[in-house]
């Protein structure tokens, strides 16, 4: 690999890193994969400060279950999340509770037809001419090719930037991360007395 490549995938994960956006959102996503289907769907992440985890869950009883099952699902979620280190998982009950679900976009029958312009095509061939490495520099342009098309056939269905952080979104105003990102920053509806 070249010096210059590796100079910036150094540089860009030391970003990411320190993102606590990207952080927060890597283990959400994360969250489901190490917890399972059964507590994934009685919990839902919202929040990650300080190396602490905080997930709502359906009522006390997943609470105090889920607190018992805390040290296996701080070793696997780890395990799924490295280099990032989540130190503790804090749970509460949410009534009502409220899981959010990202919508997937519907299968199209037909895929626009998107090519790239010589200036677009040109562009990718300077950055990937930087990898002295023969096959990696090949994979390269071939995978930023496939996100300029991607992004094109996006824009070809009327898909526009995401309010959020300008990533392009086909459905709604906000991508996944920024609607997770929204969520978390809901408070909790509290529980009423006569619910208990």
């Amino acid at each position: 690999m070249s010096k210059l490549l590796r100079e910036i995938i150094e540089k860009s994960m030391q970003r990411l890193r320190s993102d606590n956006h990207f952080q927060a959102q890597w283990i959400f996503l994360q969250w489901s994969q190490s917890a399972g289907h059964e507590i994934d769907r009685k919990t839902q992440p919202f929040k990650f400060s300080g190396g602490t985890l905080f997930v709502h869950t359906t009522d006390s009883v997943w609470v105090a279950h889920l607190t018992g099952l805390k040290k296996a699902l701080l070793e696997e979620l780890n395990r799924h999340c490295a280099p990032l280190a989540v130190k503790d998982i804090r749970f509460s009950a949410v009534f009502p509770f409220r899981k959010i679900r990202v919508q997937k976009p519907a299968p199209e029958e037909e895929e626009p037809e998107v090519t790239l312009s010589q200036e677009e095509e040109q562009a990718i061939d300077a950055i990937a001419s930087e990898v002295s490495d023969e096959a990696l520099r090949a994979r390269l342009a071939s995978i930023m090719r496939k996100e300029r098309i991607s992004l094109g056939r996006k824009k070809a269905r009327g898909g526009k930037p995401c309010a959020g952080c300008g990533v392009i979104v086909e459905r709604g105003t906000l991508c996944p991360f920024c609607v997770l990102e929204e969520a978390s920053r809901q408070p909790p509806v509290p529980r009423r007395p006569e619910d208990s």
